[in-house]
C-alpha cells in the first residue's frame, strides 16, 4: 500500500518515479554535477593565478604615478609632476597606461579618478569629465568627492544643468560632515546664478539644520543673507 499524505500527495510512489528518472539520466547527472565542479574551479583558478596577481602588479605600477601626483599636491609648484603622473616617464607609466593596460583592474578604475583630477587642475575639463565619470566606486567620502568633481567639470564648461545635477547627486550620495554641506552649499551657489533663487535656499537650510557644526555650517547665515537681498532686496 502506498503512503499517502492527508493533502493525497503519494511519497512512495513519487520517491520511485524520481529513482526512475534518476536511474534513466544518471549519466547526464554526473556531467552537469562535473560542469559546474570545472567551472568553479575555472573561477578559483581565474581569481587565484591571473585576476589577483594582475590586480597586484597594475597597484605596484601605478605606485609611481601616484608619488608624482603627491609630489605635485604637496607643492603645486611643480607642475610637471601632473604631466608625469598622467603620461608616466621612460620607465614608469602614467595613469593613462595603467588605464590601457588594467582598465578592468580596482587600479585601473581608480586611474580613471586620478586622471581626471589632473585634467581638472590642467584646466582641460571635458577630458576630466570624461575620465572622472568612468570611475565607479562606493567610498563614503572617495565617491562625493568625484562626483562633485564631475560638476565642477561642467560648471567650468558652463553647462551648468549637468553640473547642477551632479553636485546634488554628490550632495546625497554620502551623509557625512565633510562632502555633503560642500557639495550642497555649491548647489545652493550655482542655483543662486541660475536665478533658482527657492532651490538655493533650500540647500542652504538643510546645511543649517543638518550640519550646522561644518565650516560650511558656520558661515551659512551669510549666505542666506545675501539670497534675503537678491529675493527681495536690501
Amino acid at each position: 500500500m502506498s503512503e499517502t499524505t492527508e493533502s493525497g500527495f503519494d511519497v512512495k510512489e513519487n520517491y520511485t518515479r524520481l529513482e526512475d528518472w534518476f536511474n534513466r539520466n544518471s549519466k547526464l547527472v554526473y556531467i552537469v554535477l562535473g560542469s559546474l565542479a570545472g567551472i568553479v574551479l575555472l573561477y578559483v583558478g581565474y581569481k587565484k593565478l591571473y585576476a589577483e596577481p594582475r590586480r597586484n602588479k597594475a597597484y605596484a605600477e601605478m605606485r609611481f604615478a601616484e608619488n608624482y601626483f603627491g609630489k605635485y599636491i604637496s607643492d603645486a609648484s611643480h607642475r610637471d609632476s601632473l604631466n608625469l603622473a598622467l603620461n608616466g616617464d621612460r620607465v614608469h607609466k602614467g595613469f593613462l597606461q595603467i588605464i590601457d593596460k588594467y582598465g578592468g583592474t580596482d587600479a585601473g578604475n581608480l586611474a580613471q579618478a586620478y586622471a581626471g583630477i589632473i585634467y581638472l587642475y590642467q584646466g582641460k575639463f571635458k577630458d576630466a569629465a570624461d575620465h572622472l565619470e568612468k570611475f565607479e566606486g562606493n567610498d563614503p567620502f572617495v565617491a562625493p568627492e568625484v562626483t562633485g568633481d564631475i560638476g565642477d567639470a561642467y560648471a567650468e564648461l558652463n553647462n551648468f544643468d549637468k553640473a547642477l545635477e551632479y553636485y546634488k547627486k554628490a550632495a546625497y550620495q554620502s551623509d557625512n560632515d565633510q562632502t555633503a554641506p560642500l557639495y550642497l552649499k555649491r548647489a545652493g551657489m550655482l542655483c543662486e546664478k541660475l536665478k533658482k533663487y527657492d532651490e538655493a535656499r533650500k540647500y542652504y537650510e538643510e546645511i543649517k539644520n543638518k550640519y550646522p557644526k561644518t565650516q560650511d555650517g558656520s558661515t551659512i547665515d551669510k549666505y542666506l543673507s545675501r539670497l534675503d537681498v537678491l529675493q527681495h532686496g536690501s
